[in-house]
């Protein structure tokens, strides 16, 4: 007699009925109510805990207009469109530098992908020279034999080439190769042995031990290290070979007091198309959602009407100038509405009061 019914042992939700959590309180319960039920935490036994609300920012998501949903969600993907481009030049972004003052050099070497850049400031008189080299395509260091950077080469048949063509010519040679230049370095153990002791202003010389992995050790030659200058796949010319090497000569035979060689790996065109795209994709979406959700109907329809600036007349006696008002046709058809105190005016017995109601003829 006393006992409880089944399906009412529990209070409804305040979410929607129809939602995977939501308690039904009739007895055929859909699949998705039961494992929203399995999956819920705790019971709704009525208590604050037990009510589940929707966060203000999804309640005012789902009153928006369907013109701010559609350009909040196309700026937000320009926004990930522009961050997946800044990631792309980002990883790709290598280089290797070499900056030299007077007393000492700055080695730093950032390599592709994510790792950390690498730098190292060594002595001056450890930076013993720079000579041409022959690499593979990707800038893998093959031979350091003498290469000729000459602008004057002969082809097949014998004639010279112009200056013009020989100095912009960035390979491959006959066997495939690609020239490139390297700097020679050397480490702190070996420049202890060398009768040349280091200069007195320069900075103490240091190891080379945080550059091994960018490094090719010197055959037959303890000590020394040869960084080459293009592990990126930029391919150099003869004239750009000849004038890097120009200068480290110079430096180290301290006719010039600052030298600076740096060879960078080429951004990435998709990287920067992304960016491009993104950036002028995301200000077209705010611009083109400011300008259509002013014209949107469904937001028009949601304004309330304005209404008529014309005051009603009010206090002893406005029955009757309401009456006389309609009568004389000063308030417009559409306010117009019958009403029985007006029928006993003395004015005009088959005079109707118009109020701000609303109505029509």
């Amino acid at each position: 007699m006393f006992t409880k019914k089944r399906n009412q042992d529990f209070l409804p939700t305040t979410g929607s009925s129809n939602g995977p959590y939501a308690y039904s309180t009739s007895r055929k319960q859909g699949v998705f109510d039961r494992v929203g039920r399995l999956f819920s935490k705790g019971t709704n036994d009525g208590s604050a805990a037990s009510i589940q609300m929707a966060p203000p920012i999804v309640q005012a998501w789902q009153r928006s207009s369907v013109v701010f949903r559609r350009t909040t969600q196309a700026a937000l993907f320009f926004l990930f469109l522009t961050y997946m481009g800044y990631r792309a030049i980002r990883y790709g972004n290598a280089h290797i530098q070499v900056n030299c003052l007077s007393t000492e050099c700055l080695i730093s070497v950032q390599p592709v992908g994510w790792k950390k850049q690498t730098k190292l400031t060594i002595s001056r008189s450890q930076l013993i020279q720079a000579l041409p080299v022959r690499t593979l395509k990707d800038g893998s260091f093959v031979s350091d034999d003498k290469v000729s950077t000459d602008d004057h080469t002969r082809n097949n048949k014998g004639k010279k080439k112009s200056k013009a063509n020989a100095s912009t010519y960035k390979g491959p040679d006959q066997d495939g190769y690609y020239i490139s230049y390297a700097v020679y370095l050397q480490d702190k153990n070996a420049l202890t042995n060398e009768k040349n002791s280091p200069n007195s202003a320069d900075i103490p010389a240091v190891s080379l031990n945080p550059l091994l992995e960018f490094l090719t050790p010197v055959k037959d030659q303890e000590g020394q290290y040869r960084l080459t200058m293009s592990h990126f796949g930029n391919f150099q010319t003869r004239r750009r070979v000849r004038t890097m090497i120009q200068k480290v000569t110079s430096y180290t035979k301290r006719r010039r007091q600052k030298v600076l060689i740096k060879e960078s790996r080429s951004p990435s065109w998709q990287g920067i198309v992304m960016i491009v795209f993104g950036v002028i994709g995301t200000l077209l979406s705010i611009l083109l959602g400011q300008v259509w959700d002013e014209d949107d109907p469904i937001q028009r329809s949601k304004k309330p009407a304005k209404r008529n600036n014309q005051q009603r007349p009010g206090g002893p006696g406005g029955r009757k100038e309401t009456a006389g008002m309609a009568y004389n046709n000063q308030i417009p058809a559409r306010y117009e509405v019958a009403s029985s105190s007006a029928a006993h005016s003395s004015n005009n017995p088959a005079a109707t009061t118009r109020r701000r109601y609303g109505g029509g003829n």
